[in-house]
């Protein structure tokens, strides 16, 4: 879907056609009413100990206000567990990701003497 923006009051769908008012609405509805997608947070993925970005979030009130409040998700994949996936729930609180570990080690176990 190609938006051509018109001055600060709207936008042209593709090459011309009638002046739309609204960008947000334009960019998640077709015509007709209906979503071209569900709309979507961004989910961050760290490969980190839990401990620790515990600890930065402690230190950053505002970037663990974004993730309490639903603005953001946090997955980490702590290496000090075995490569295991934790998603943050609110006010520093951790669940194990189900599915066990990941990362190379995951797909890539020792071989057996």
């Amino acid at each position: 879907m190609t938006h051509n923006p018109v001055g600060n009051v709207g936008v042209y769908q593709g090459n011309g056609g009638d002046l739309m008012s609204g960008l947000p609405a334009q960019s998640l509805m077709s015509a007709d009413g209906d979503p071209y997608h569900q709309p979507l947070r961004l989910s961050a993925v760290v490969h980190a100990p839990v401990e620790r970005v515990t600890a930065v979030l402690s230190e950053h009130e505002t970037l663990a206000q974004l993730f309490d409040n639903g603005w953001l998700s946090l997955t980490v994949v702590d290496p000090e567990q075995d490569h295991h996936a934790f998603h943050y729930g609110d006010e520093r609180s951790w669940s194990r990701a189900t599915g066990g570990a990941v990362g190379p080690e995951a797909s890539n176990p020792p071989a057996a003497e």
